[in-house]
């Protein structure tokens, strides 16, 4: 951490604090430029016997206004770089400024003078009007031209950019931009409670994320907040409510290997009786065995269907009797032995339980998607894993499937693979969530995770697990927290600084004898100002440090992203 003398704590607050107020002042004299020559006009025609104006004449008042608006103009643009907060601003001013200057030296050299005119007309004014109308248009085009060449720029560079309508705060080594520039190659997380921004910020990088790739993209979304940010014709909804695809358990085996795996996957072992218990698993797992196999004997593939219909019309001594069959799946089969009738009925009532409530709605359909399929040739879709929050937990195993399943395929090659995991903490832990982490940037996997606080994490992965997970998360999009564990994530992210200070120093009797520094050590974002972010806005950490600002809503900087990234696929 280095030192900071007063004088960069002095500078610091005026990056946070005084640059609207010098905007204003700025903007007041240019104001009162603008006024001075009708002023001038009004008392020259007044002709007041106090005040003589004969001896000014009015060439000199159109030479001395321009060059006062240029002065002025000259001094926004070096006092304020091209993209600070008052962008607009500024060169709404600059452009007015420049209006004045040719529409000054227009009149003086046609002696129709605006507004210092003999005759005050409607077209003059007009004309005048139309004039200044023009410079804010040009002002606009101007800042979305500047708009979109910056953010093609960053993106050229191997980058996703999160743009920002205002910044107030910034460690030493992080410029006040109003783009700020997050690595592709390395995982990012955007924390922040209910209301805070989360979601828009989280769609700022999805829209770049997708954007002229035919590699695979799957979104898990908790509250159906993203369909709209897709392109419906490209977009594979999967859920057990309304799915535009039908998924099929089978069609995930390519050898019975795959179906322990995909098993432990589904429902994995716990010390309680929320899933399968394990003789439940292990019954799961000779289940789907047996069907692949009668099926293969047949040449066709089993459904979700053909898994529901068996276990509803089977009972448990049919069961055990089909798959004793099969000498490797005796084992299994025993949990439901008829001789062992207490313990059998409670193993094959629990199995059947959990299968009704996984297998439902539209997962308990005859259909054909698989992950695996979808990873190994998306064609251009998008995969939405739709979670349907009017079940309940029921469908949460189905879903953690899916993410761990295509994360397998995902690290499994080089291909370019996107995730993004909004609220992905309400899921059973993930089992594949520390590969995609640290293995990721170097299988060519993009990570995007969206989470609501901290002790949410903790509860799920556990505080060790959890922690060793945020460790590997070097870029982070901070909203506003609540809960003492994101409060110290979010400080231990940024850090503390140096900071110096000079305190007076007094002798026995109270006087003054001197000042001494004084050197002290603090976070340079307390609790409560994390705890009072407005909407939208957040701390930002990457690697080179942090800063703090509004982001921009994604609408305001949607057609220039747009542009800039059509560009780029050019």
């Amino acid at each position: 951490m280095s030192a900071r003398t007063d004088s960069e704590s002095q500078s610091k607050d005026y990056r946070q604090e005084d640059e609207v107020e010098i905007f204003f002042q700025i903007a007041a004299a240019m104001a009162a430029a603008l006024l001075l020559p009708w002023v001038y006009a009004i008392l020259e025609r007044a002709n007041f016997h106090d005040f003589k104006f004969d001896g000014l004449h009015r060439s000199r008042a159109l030479w001395l206004v321009p060059l006062f608006y240029l002065v002025g103009a000259v001094g926004t643009v070096l006092l304020f770089p091209a993209h600070l907060q008052l962008f607009w601003a500024f060169h709404v001013l600059l452009l007015a400024q420049i209006a004045e200057v040719l529409l000054h030296q227009a009149g003086y050299l046609t002696t129709v003078s605006l507004p210092l005119s003999e005759q005050f007309t409607p077209l003059r004014a007009g004309g005048f009007v139309v004039v200044l109308g023009s410079a804010v248009y040009a002002a606009q085009r101007l800042r979305s031209w500047d708009t979109e060449r910056e953010l093609r720029r960053i993106i050229d560079d191997g980058n996703y950019v999160l743009p920002f309508q205002g910044l107030s705060a910034a460690s030493d080594r992080m410029s006040l931009s109003r783009f700020v520039p997050l690595r592709k190659d390395r995982s990012i997380l955007v924390l922040g409670e209910t209301g805070a921004g989360k979601t828009e910020t989280i769609k700022l990088f999805t829209h770049q994320m997708q954007a002229g790739t035919d590699d695979p993209f799957v979104v898990f979304d908790y509250k159906g907040e993203y369909q709209e940010s897709f392109e419906h014709e490209n977009l594979i909804h999967l859920s057990s409510t309304d799915a535009t695809e039908y998924w099929n358990l089978f069609a995930e085996i390519e050898r019975e290997a795959d179906i322990d795996e995909i098993g432990r996957a589904l429902f994995p072992h716990t010390d309680g009786s929320e899933f399968f218990s394990q003789a439940g698993r292990q019954l799961f797992v000779a289940v789907v065995t047996y069907l692949h196999r009668e099926a293969q004997a047949a040449d066709t593939t089993p459904t979700n269907a053909d898994l529901v219909a068996f276990v509803q019309s089977t009972d448990k001594q049919e069961m055990h009797e089909r798959l004793t069959d099969h000498s490797d799946l005796t084992a299994a089969a025993s949990a439901i032995d008829p001789d062992s009738e207490r313990q059998a009925a409670g193993v094959y009532a629990n199995f059947q339980q959990v299968i009704a409530d996984l297998f439902r709605g539209d997962f308990a359909e005859a259909g054909e998607f698989s992950i695996r399929e979808y990873m190994d040739d998306p064609q251009g879709r998008t995969l939405l894993l739709d979670f349907p929050i009017t079940e309940g937990d029921a469908v949460q195993p189905a879903f953690r499937f899916f993410i761990d399943w295509a994360a397998r395929f995902a690290l499994a090659n080089e291909q370019d693979t996107y995730f993004v995991l909004d609220e992905f903490a309400r899921l059973p832990g993930l089992r594949k969530m520390g590969d995609l982490i640290n293995a990721g940037r170097g299988r060519n996997t993009q990570l995007l995770l969206g989470v609501q606080s901290v002790a949410q994490l903790h509860d799920t992965y556990g505080k060790d697990r959890a922690n060793a997970l945020l460790s590997g998360l070097v870029q982070s999009v901070i909203m506003r927290v609540g809960d003492a564990a994101s409060v110290e994530y979010t400080q231990s992210q940024i850090g503390r600084e140096k900071q110096r200070r000079s305190v007076p120093v007094h002798d026995r009797n109270g006087r003054s004898v001197g000042r001494q520094e004084l050197q002290d050590e603090t976070h340079p974002i307390v609790e409560s100002d994390l705890e009072r972010l407005d909407d939208g806005e957040a701390v930002v950490v990457v690697p080179d440090g942090w800063l703090r600002g509004l982001i921009a809503r994604f609408e305001t900087v949607q057609t220039e992203l747009e542009r800039a990234l059509k560009r780029r696929t050019e």
